[in-house]
């Protein structure tokens, strides 16, 4: 009702011992089959709302030990053991159209980029390997996992093959700045988009108000909050 069509949900990356610390709350499990099952049911439950998923973070952040709002991190696992967790869940909910890309470098796929810059990760493995079709955006490029001005980061991420770039930004000029440095959307995305945002669409709320009032009191009952 208040217009909201997308939300960043379901986080699919895998929890490990060692996975950074800012992202340890906000996965699902550590075994591929429970991430898979738990963001499915975030998925339908977001679009029984009106609302479409956006799976995240492509390929899968999990490994990673170093938190990439503060620097680049590197991921050393084979790509054998990737397929096997890591990118699973993603494989399963690919049919989501949309997804949100990692800056996280992988060793075995492209070590000089994160695959929200890398091309080589972006066609060989998100497209062609993984099968993934859907729009991809990046994860955010105020993040300092990534190098440069703004505009050079979002330029990068396009170049890759982002149809969306994030950019969490205050300043109006500095959005203006970046957006003049980018592509226009291409028509093939914009198709894209249109279609996945229609399939959102509802005509009227499911819920009013009290109804999100009586369900978030039985919930914090429920929790002991």
């Amino acid at each position: 009702r208040a217009g909201i069509t997308m939300n960043c949900v379901p986080c699919i990356d895998l929890r490990f011992p060692d996975t950074a610390s800012f992202l340890t709350d906000r996965t699902y499990g550590a075994s591929v089959a429970q991430v898979t099952d738990l963001g499915k049911a975030v998925c339908l439950g977001t679009r029984e709302a009106g609302v479409l998923p956006i799976i995240k973070h492509m390929p899968g952040h999990g490994r990673a030990t170093k938190d990439s709002h503060l620097e680049t991190p590197v991921v050393a696992a084979t790509l054998d053991s990737l397929r096997e967790t890591d990118f699973a869940p993603f494989k399963a909910l690919g049919r989501e159209p949309f997804g949100m890309v990692a800056h996280v470098v992988f060793s075995d796929v492209d070590p000089d980029h994160p695959v929200s810059q890398s091309a080589i990760a972006v066609d060989k493995l998100i497209r062609a390997e993984m099968g993934y079709d859907g729009l991809l955006m990046s994860d955010c490029i105020t993040m300092e996992a990534l190098g440069g001005a703004p505009v050079d980061r979002a330029s990068a991420c396009q170049k890759a093959g982002m149809d969306f770039i994030i950019y969490n930004a205050v300043e109006a000029e500095s959005v203006r700045k970046v957006d003049g440095g980018l592509e226009p959307l291409s028509a093939a995305s914009a198709t894209a988009l249109e279609a996945a945002l229609d399939s959102a669409r509802i005509d009227a709320p499911l819920f009013t108000p009290s109804d999100y009032h009586t369900e978030l009191t039985q919930l914090m009952d429920a929790l002991n909050v």
